[in-house]
């Protein structure tokens, strides 16, 4: 009775496992049957998605290296002493590049305006990048920077301060410049004891670059006799 039971057992095994496979070939079948476009569709879409993000990748890199060109041949032209010539290329490219090559093209026209006596022009661009939203806030930062040293002599040295004060912040990546140019705008409106402070601040600090910790001394002395 024993081995025949086994074999029975064995048989029953062996057909059981032939119907839950079975079952298992039929839910697959059900479940490809009911889903099997989506699993298609998510498969193509895959597909296209990695195929177009590569493309994206080498469009973009032809079009960066494009805008480095014009950049360059724009620097060239200053160079060159074609002022004129270069802020054209300048202005374009910032319209065409929009943030990082664009960004660095608005500065240099800035920078090319300053040399030509522009100071209202230089800062108009300075101002204009500061605000921008897309631009990264370190170089916004340093916008403002520039713009308050464009305006050092004629804008109103409050309202400059009052710009200023963001940039003062302990860990700010332009505290340095902005303390020395606070302390500047300090004396323009006759506050010795504050250009005092900011210089004694700078002086005392010894993270402070050499040559404005050398200016702030100096200046020290100054205000001293």
């Amino acid at each position: 009775m024993v081995p025949a039971f086994r074999r029975l057992e064995s048989v029953l095994a062996d057909i059981f496992q032939e119907v839950e496979e079975d079952l298992r070939r039929d839910k697959a079948a059900e479940y490809w049957k009911r889903y099997g476009r989506y699993i298609i569709a998510a498969a193509v879409f895959i597909v296209v998605a990695t195929a177009a993000y590569v493309g994206w990748k080498e469009y973009r890199q032809r079009q960066l290296t494009a805008y480095g060109e014009r950049f360059a041949a724009a620097l060239t032209l200053v160079q060159q002493k074609k002022e004129a010539e270069a802020l054209a290329a300048f202005d374009a490219l910032a319209k065409d590049a929009g943030v990082g090559y664009g960004t660095l093209a608005r500065f240099r026209a800035a920078a090319v305006k300053s040399h030509q006596g522009d100071r209202a022009g230089a800062a108009a661009i300075y101002e204009a990048v500061a605000r921008d939203g897309g631009v990264d806030p370190l170089y916004a930062e340093l916008a403002l920077l520039y713009y308050v040293l464009e305006m050092l002599e004629s804008g109103d040295p409050a309202d400059l301060a009052k710009r200023l004060e963001p940039l003062l912040a302990p860990k700010g990546a332009w505290r340095y410049s902005a303390r020395e140019l606070a302390a500047i705008l300090a004396l323009r409106t006759g506050d010795a004891g504050k250009a005092r402070e900011h210089f004694t601040a700078l002086a005392d600090d010894p993270k402070t670059p050499n040559g404005v910790r050398a200016r702030a001394a100096e200046m020290l002395r100054a205000l001293k006799q």
